[in-house]
């Protein structure tokens, strides 16, 4: 099996974080040649980073994984408050209609916020 590619940034609490997870997502697209995946994976990594900002207010880290059959991108924040019910226009409407998969989980300090494309 081969092992997932990862790449990881953290971000500051503040509005640029938006601009860094989309340039995050965009850069990993173009690193392992997935091209079509590049707008649906930059709108889901910014959304996760601007909930961050706007809900959890701490450092998030932001990762994107490369596995055989898909990509995986989650935010970890220092707040333990699950997100939110979907909303028509809010970003974890984004993550429903975007990703095949979205969840979140309680992690130590915090939580993370993850989603999956398939590479399909």
């Amino acid at each position: 099996m081969t092992r997932p590619r990862t790449l990881r940034a953290n971000l500051l609490p503040l509005p640029g974080a938006a601009r860094q997870a989309r340039d995050l997502a965009t850069e990993a697209c173009l690193l392992w040649s997935l091209p079509h995946l590049i707008v649906p994976i930059a709108l889901i990594a910014s959304e996760l980073a601007a909930n961050a900002v706007e809900h959890a207010g701490t450092m998030t880290t932001l990762t994107v994984t490369r596995h055989v059959d898909h990509l995986r991108v989650s935010a970890v924040d220092g707040s333990p408050v699950p997100p939110t019910e979907a909303r028509p226009g809010s970003g974890l409407a984004l993550l429903q209609a975007c990703a095949s998969q979205w969840g979140w989980r309680t992690v130590t300090g915090g939580k993370e916020v993850w989603a999956v494309l398939s590479t399909d």
